[in-house]
């Protein structure tokens, strides 16, 4: 499953830190567009890379799950930063 919301957290050593929760269905609808255009850019590339290997066209074809799977891996993964005043933690949920 994809991952549905991003939990942004900024931590201050002095004051007050931010807690946001972002809808990442925003973002996927900003993104769309993009990936849209990129898309037949990246399935001829695709292509010619699996024809200069000598491989079958449905190659290409199971390029398909592998994105998906992938974006579907994303749930759960968490990124720290930090340094002596500061602390941001991005999880995706």
């Amino acid at each position: 499953m994809l991952p549905m919301i991003m939990r942004l957290k900024v931590s201050r050593e002095e004051g007050r830190g931010v807690n946001l929760y972002i809808p990442l269905i925003i973002v996927y609808l900003l993104l769309l567009p993009f990936i849209l255009i990129a898309l037949p850019f990246g399935w001829l590339w695709y292509n010619r890379a699996v024809e200069k290997e000598g491989a079958s066209g449905k190659a290409s074809i199971r390029m398909i799950p592998a994105v998906l799977s992938l974006l579907g891996s994303l749930s759960g993964t968490e990124v720290e930063f930090s340094d002596s005043k500061s602390e941001i933690i991005l999880k995706l949920i």
